[in-house]
């Protein structure tokens, strides 16, 4: 089967031109592609060369062109061929001195997941960015080498799909994510001394405890509205509940960073949602307000979703019974500002 090979950048190009702005997961799902999400995810890394059935389905059904990208049709053996016994003999001759030396950097390159100096994009700050700050400031942690973001595995499985790909997106760089034994605990991980390091000098975030360390959502974001929304929406869908309270649903953000209760307490007094405030959270139970929450502000979180789309016919459910309701809410897109 012949391949393509396209120029670096645009087989990534390619496909995220086809999601049409789709987390990678959803397009995976709803496009029922004949790989598995893990390959979907190389193709996109571009470690691996597109099958050219499968690029030309990728061009139909997104309207697009392979001749718009440069690219080369690879014959089905080309791998055995660049590699062959002739080369390897030529090879040897010519750079025996060197093999040594290519070959460290062949593992490393094999190894990148544990290579904590790779290479990521530098964003602007947008809305994904401001989220994804949003998520760390709510369950995250910061170390010189990694960001970690924790979650239950009950129920944030398919809410960590999302941030996976929201990372890949922002950074081009592929976070891992694994579940722990024995507990209720997912945790992703971002492996990256460059991240942190980022993360460190543009938002004067601090390696170590978000309350010793007083962090708080940076002034570039509260002072853009959009910037803002997208951040609070990170904040909720981690540190935060849409959940059952008595008779009535409830939308509650719980941090004991009294510097973060202290920020939310002052932008409410601007966006007015939240209807009652403590030292340790903020909140209302007024559906109007709820509403305007949704529609403001959205919510990325699917559990968070589908309680409040159930709760607007008329179903209150438990958080337990979530899952029942994930097959009908999978193919929305996110984030999710309201019906």
């Amino acid at each position: 089967m012949k391949r393509v090979k396209f120029i670096p950048g645009k087989q990534r190009e390619f496909l995220l031109k086809a999601c049409r702005k789709r987390p990678l997961k959803q397009f995976w799902i709803e496009s029922k592609l004949d790989v598995s999400y893990s390959v979907l995810r190389r193709y996109v890394a571009e470690e691996l060369t597109l099958p050219l059935p499968f690029a030309e389905k990728i061009a139909k059904d997104s309207n697009q062109k392979l001749s718009d990208y440069p690219n080369e049709l690879l014959d089905a053996n080309w791998g055995a061929v660049k590699g062959g016994k002739i080369g390897i003999v030529s090879m040897h001759k010519q750079y025996a001195h060197k093999l040594s030396e290519w070959g460290k950097e062949n593992w490393r390159n094999n190894h990148s997941h544990m290579d904590h100096t790779k290479n990521i994009t530098y964003p602007i700050l947008n809305e994904k960015l401001a989220e994804f700050i949003g998520i760390y400031l709510g369950d995250g942690t910061l170390t010189k080498y990694f960001v970690r973001i924790f979650g239950d595995k009950r129920y944030d499985s398919h809410y960590f799909d999302y941030i996976s790909d929201l990372v890949e997106e922002i950074f081009d760089i592929k976070p891992s994510i694994r579940e722990i034994k024995n507990k209720n605990l997912i945790i992703l991980e971002v492996s990256s001394k460059k991240l942190c390091n980022y993360l460190q000098k543009e938002f004067n975030f601090k390696i170590g405890s978000k309350i010793r360390n007083k962090q708080k959502i940076p002034m570039d974001i509260l002072n853009n509205q959009k910037l803002l929304f997208a951040c609070l929406r990170g904040l909720i869908d981690t540190d935060g509940t849409v959940s059952k309270d008595g008779t009535t649903l409830c939308i509650r953000f719980t941090s004991h960073s009294p510097t973060i209760i202290k920020q939310l307490t002052k932008i409410n007094e601007k966006i007015n949602i939240f209807t009652f405030t403590n030292k340790t959270s903020l909140g209302t139970r007024n559906m109007s307000k709820i509403d305007s929450f949704f529609n403001l502000i959205g919510s990325s979180n699917l559990s968070n979703i589908i309680r409040y789309c159930e709760f607007k016919k008329g179903n209150l459910i438990y958080k337990e019974k979530v899952l029942k309701y994930h097959h009908l809410y999978k193919k929305l897109d996110f984030p999710y500002k309201g019906p």
